[in-house]
Parts: structure tokens; sequence; C-alpha cells
């Protein structure tokens, strides 16, 4: 009888102890159950400030745009935007050719002046200033090719009062020649040699595909000053029939 009773109050002990831990079980369902709502009500409740926060600065932001456009609209107003007067180097040279150009077929040849210089002959003098780089005339005359102009060459030798006016150059791999020996009237074809203190350099430019040789400005030149150029002359005969070459 006793271990029978021993057992049955084993028995009961476990049932109790089961019993209780079923409850406690319970008890923490229930408890994670009631807290899971405070959860989203706190999550709600904290969501729902910072929404009106947003709301209320996206309005003030989109409120304030067309204050500030009035605000940027009376500075420009009163306080205009400055603009670089800067030129690029690409765009003053294309000026300078242009104009040069204009020049040129205008043949405009005004500040120059034919004289009778002292050991030389005719030559040409400035009656105002010019500018470095700026164009001064053209060697004007005939353009011929290089075979023609020896031709022609070997006929003005015949006559020692004839004279020679001839300018070879080189264009798109060609020889030609500027053949100014005819008297057109033009200034270009008077100007003197000068090896030492040439103040005129030769420049060949092309227009509409044509070539023109140019006499342009070597640097300043003042008033009254005697215009002269290298004419290029280096071989021997011409150098012992012309000693004023090397000069």
């Amino acid at each position: 009888i006793k271990s029978v009773t021993m057992e049955k109050k084993s028995d009961s002990r476990k049932i109790s102890k089961e019993s209780q831990a079923s409850t406690s079980t319970q008890q923490s369902q229930t408890s994670r159950t009631r807290q899971k709502p405070e959860n989203k009500e706190s999550a709600t409740t904290r969501r729902k400030p910072e929404n009106k926060e947003s709301a209320t600065r996206s309005s003030e932001r989109t409120s304030s745009r067309p204050q500030r456009r009035a605000i940027q609209q009376s500075i420009k107003e009163h306080f205009p935007v400055r603009r670089s007067t800067r030129r690029t180097k690409s765009s003053i040279a294309s000026e300078k050719f242009e104009s040069l150009v204009s020049k040129l077929m205008s043949k405009n040849e005004e500040g120059l002046k034919s004289l009778e210089i002292e050991g030389k002959g005719k030559g040409v003098v400035t009656t105002r200033p010019f500018l470095k780089d700026e164009l001064i005339c053209e060697y004007s005359g005939e353009l011929i090719s290089f075979n023609e102009a020896k031709k022609k060459e070997e006929e003005y030798e015949k006559d020692s009062s004839i004279g020679c006016y001839m300018y070879y150059f080189e264009y798109k791999n060609r020889k030609l020649c500027v053949d100014a020996t005819k008297d057109n009237g033009r200034f270009g074809r008077l100007l003197n040699h000068s090896k030492t203190s040439a103040n005129v350099v030769t420049k060949l430019i092309a227009v509409n595909d044509n070539p023109y040789l140019c006499l342009i400005a070597a640097r300043n030149i003042e008033t009254g000053e005697e215009l002269q150029y290298d004419y290029g002359e280096r071989s021997k005969e011409a150098v012992a029939s012309h000693p004023w070459l090397t000069l």
C-alpha cells in the first residue's frame, strides 16, 4: 500500500509540475501576444510625426521656390552677370587673316611713296607708321610657270634697260613665278634689297586657291623709313654681277 501511495504521490507531483510548466508557457505566450500590439502602436505613433515633418518640409520647399526665383531675378537686375571678353588665339589669328585678305583684295597701298634712293635708284618709303605683321602691299605681276619665266628671263637679259623683276616660289609642289617686269603702277616691285637691315618679309597667301605674294612688316615701322626685304639670291653669278646683294 505504501508503495502504491508513494507512486501516486510521485505521479501527482509530476502532474503538478507539468501543469505548472503549461501554465507558465501560457502566461509567457499571453505576455508575448500582449506585447505585439504595443510594438505596433509604438511604431505607428513614432512614424506619424516623421511623416508630418517631411510633409511640412516639402511644402515649405515648394512654397519657397517662387520666392527664391524672385530674389535671383532681382539680384540679376541690380547686379548684371559679368561675361568674359577675352578672345582665344585662334579667333584673333582668324580676324587678322581676314583683315589682311580684305586689304589685299582691295589693292589698298596707302601710306607708301616712291623716291629716288641714293646709290640704289627708285625705292619705297613710308608716309605713315606700320605695325608688325601688317600688310604693306602685294608683289603684283603676271603669274606664270617656271619654264615660261626662264624663257622670259633670257629675253630680258638681252636688253639691259629693261631690268628683271622675277620672283620665283613654290606652291602646291609646283614651281611658279610672278613676273613684275612690266610697270603696273604698284609699289611692290620697287622695294629694294637688304640682307642685313630688312624690315619687310614676303609671305605666300592663298585666296580661293590662288597664290599671292604679300610684303609684310617684319617689325614696327616708323614714318619715313625705307622699305627693304631680302631677295634671297645667293648664287655666285648673281652676287658677282650685283655686289649689293650681300648688303
